[in-house]
């Protein structure tokens, strides 16, 4: 489009998102859009400046700093979470263990694969990851998972009936349902993960090395083969299980641009 107008020489009429263009919005209106959009440093560009593209400069989780860095588990009464990121190569296989208290969440432990790996290798992996933390599989209360399949199965199929037999088990100890992928949501995710950084309602342990690397260095790329997509892989995984768990809770849920 940008091509056709400018090579034609079409007028254009530039408006920015500024509080005087949009009268009919109360300024309560204004400024909660305005902190959503702010939410998106990688939107910014064109959301609110009306620029043709968006500016990719840097970071995607700016909002991340050292001050959501803790050294400490979070006490008193949590509830546990599973993050999954799908991929039989080497480093594709990420996944998140989590505790949170409302809209508190930490990241408490964490699994990327070292070699191509299989589902059930991975369950295993993520049976390991509750061990350290002292937890048993009947303690996780929600778990969520990308989408791939394997062999024709669903990968969290594969990983959950895998801890049930492990277990000795007639059914799994813990569902892992499928990671919204709606449209939008991959945006919404990343707004959600922001904002809650830069809240302090995100956490991480700073044991969690790959974790910590995914959200200081993390452009926002995918290309396989690269650095920035291996740190995609760990970015996901805490997407999906943050953004599950916040999506309703009205300050986050308004992040969500329809």
């Amino acid at each position: 489009m940008r091509k056709i107008i400018e090579e034609q020489n079409w007028p254009q009429i530039v408006v920015p998102f500024r509080r005087e263009h949009v009268p009919w919005y109360s300024a309560e209106k204004f400024d909660a859009m305005v902190d959503v959009f702010r939410s998106s440093p990688w939107q910014w560009a064109q959301r609110v400046d009306a620029d043709w593209e968006g500016i990719t400069e840097g970071r995607v989780y700016t909002g991340f700093t050292e001050q959501n860095v803790v050294s400490r588990l979070p006490s008193g009464d949590v509830s546990i979470g599973i993050g999954i990121d799908h991929g039989t190569t080497a480093g594709h296989q990420a996944a998140v263990l989590i505790a949170w208290q409302g809209p508190r969440i930490w990241v408490i432990d964490e699994y990327v694969s070292e070699w191509g790996t299989e589902p059930r290798e991975d369950a295993m992996a993520i049976m390991a990851m509750l061990t350290r933390a002292g937890l048993d599989p009947y303690d996780v209360v929600r778990a969520v998972g990308d989408t791939n399949l394997s062999g024709g199965f669903r990968c969290n199929d594969l990983i959950q009936d895998a801890i049930k037999d492990k277990m000795g088990r007639k059914a799994p100890p813990f569902r892992i349902r499928n990671a919204d992928k709606s449209s939008g949501s991959v945006d919404f995710g990343m707004r959600v993960l922001n904002h809650a950084a830069s809240r302090g309602d995100f956490m991480v342990l700073d044991s969690c090395t790959h974790t910590l690397d995914s959200m200081r260095n993390w452009l926002g790329g995918r290309a396989f083969g690269t650095v920035d997509a291996k740190l995609s892989h760990m970015a996901d995984a805490i997407r999906y299980i943050l953004a599950d768990i916040l999506r309703d809770v009205p300050i986050y849920a308004r992040l969500r641009i329809s």
